[in-house]
Formats: C-alpha cells, sequence, structure tokens
C-alpha cells in the first residue's frame, strides 16, 4: 500500500477538501448574512407600517388634519427606510451566493490539486489555493467583499434613515400646533 501523504502531510486531501465545506469561517459569514437579512426584514416591516399608518396617526395626536406637504414629509424618511432596507436586503442575498460560488470555486480547485497533481502538489500549491491566492479565487473574493461592504453600507443608511424618522417624528409632535 502506497503512502497518500500530500503535500500538506495529511494522509487523504480530500479531508481537506470536506473541511472547507464544513469550515466554521464559511458557517460564520453565511450565518452572519442570514441574521442581517432577518433583522432588515424587521426594519422594513416597521418602517411599513410607519408609513401606513403616519397620517392617522398624525390626526389623532395633534387634533388637525396634516396637509398634503406635511404627509409627504411625515413619510418620506419611513419610505426612505424602507427603501434601503430592501436594497440591502436583496444585497445580503448576493453576498451568500457569491460566498456560496467562492467556496465552491475553491472546493474544486482543491479537488483539481487532487485529481490532476496529487503526486507533485507542493505546498505552495495548496496554500495559495486556501489562501485564495489564485487568480479566480482573488477575483470571487473581491466580489464577496464588495457585496459585503455595499450590503453593510444599506443597513447603515436603513438604520440611520429609521432613526432620523423616530427624531423627525418626535419634533413634528413636540412642534405641531393643536
Amino acid at each position: 500500500m502506497a503512502d497518500d501523504r500530500s503535500a500538506f502531510g495529511m494522509y487523504d486531501m480530500q479531508e481537506t477538501i470536506d473541511d472547507l465545506a464544513r469550515s466554521r469561517p464559511f458557517r460564520v459569514e453565511s450565518d452572519t448574512a442570514t441574521v442581517a437579512a432577518a433583522r432588515l426584514v424587521w426594519l422594513v416591516a416597521i418602517a411599513g407600517a410607519a408609513l401606513l399608518n403616519a397620517p392617522a396617526l398624525v390626526s389623532s395626536l395633534t387634533a388637525r388634519e396634516p396637509s398634503v406637504s406635511e404627509k409627504l414629509l411625515l413619510v418620506f424618511p419611513w419610505a426612505a427606510s424602507a427603501f434601503f432596507g430592501v436594497l440591502a436586503h436583496w444585497f445580503f442575498g448576493l453576498v451568500q451566493y457569491h460566498e456560496i460560488h467562492f467556496y465552491r470555486l475553491k472546493r474544486a480547485e482543491l479537488a483539481s490539486l487532487k485529481r490532476d497533481r496529487a503526486a507533485t502538489a507542493s505546498l505552495d500549491d495548496i496554500l495559495q489555493v486556501l489562501e485564495d491566492r489564485t487568480k479566480p479565487l482573488t477575483k470571487q473574493r473581491r466580489q464577496v467583499e464588495l457585496h459585503i461592504k455595499l450590503a453593510a453600507i444599506l443597513e447603515f443608511l436603513t438604520l440611520l434613515l429609521l432613526g432620523a424618522a423616530f427624531l423627525f417624528w418626535a419634533l413634528y409632535l413636540v412642534l405641531a400646533k393643536p
């Protein structure tokens, strides 16, 4: 029975490939995106509820009917928050798609090393794949990072606009004349 050690010093590179699919970084990144997307659903729901109930709430709290321009001013921050929340939610979906594609590409490159060059693969060849230094992996990693940044910016804008909407409403209700 021949010694099947790779440059890794492991008996089976398949173990390394399988571990990659179950790796903690993949699960953490995937879970983080899922939690952020769920949080955004709640933020959009809050903004949507405020958007639908704004005119009636203002009428009941100020004992007068707000003008059309006041209604638009009161509704705009909630609508903007909901819009950016939906965009952020969509981008978190793209993050998950690109991450899955990235990890599949990484597994395919490791499998290719095992299949095509198991006997000649050097430690540097394996490390290039594991550290995302091959051209396809570098390109895909950049895609993932770009979508993560965009999703985070949109999530921040959603939270910022939601907070601004609450503050704007509080100021309006304090300053509104009954």
